[in-house]
């Protein structure tokens, strides 16, 4: 609930917000009063209110593992895009450390597997940074810079419930995300930036 345009220094020429969930679309219409931020309320396919628009900068945050086809979704956004656009992707990861314990524990039999979080989510894929990087390929971009955000070492709700009775503190959890600069393959998200 709370969308990207809120943490970007204005003005932007032209901002685009492609939201499917009409309740997500409403909310951040709601919460701008640029006249240069526009939200459609659909899936991103190149229909008419896409289809002759290109940027120079696409996010596509947290979604390519909760569509059922996200190589489709990737050739779409290939539309989008202009010889030197920049398009940023990130994902969960299925090498995260928390899945790594998982598995060592024998609670998983595969950092790939499906969770109970990731069935009652509905989603559709899990990628370690292997195959997003592929998926992205595939597509037709080039890859421009990869990473991880965030050492995430228990699931999220043992880490909602660690911070509510703060068994660590602020600073604990600062370290945690700076962790990321020393073994970005273990970070809980990971991302690739690319190019046509």
């Amino acid at each position: 609930m709370e969308p990207l345009f809120q943490y970007i220094s204005w003005p932007i020429a032209n901002y685009t917000i492609v939201e499917p969930s009409k309740v997500f679309a409403e909310h951040a219409k709601e919460l701008t009063d640029h006249g240069y931020l526009h939200v459609i309320n659909q899936e991103y396919k190149a229909t008419e209110e896409l289809k002759n628009q290109r940027f120079d900068f696409i996010i596509c945050s947290s979604l390519l593992h909760e569509v059922e086809d996200p190589a489709s979704l990737l050739k779409e956004i290939v539309l989008s895009c202009l010889e030197n656009t920049v398009v940023h992707i990130n994902v969960p990861n299925a090498n995260s450390m928390h899945r790594l314990i998982a598995l060592e524990a024998g609670l998983i039999k595969d950092t790939h597997e499906m969770s109970d979080q990731n069935k009652r989510l509905e989603q559709h894929s899990i990628f370690d940074l292997k195959s997003l990087q592929d998926m992205v390929e595939q597509a037709g971009f080039k890859i421009i810079g990869s990473g991880g955000y965030f050492i995430k070492p228990f699931t999220h709700i043992q880490m909602a419930q660690i911070l509510e009775y703060k068994i660590i503190s602020e600073e604990i959890l600062n370290g945690l995300y700076k962790l990321t600069d020393y073994i970005p393959e273990l970070s809980s998200e990971i991302w690739v930036n690319c190019k046509i």
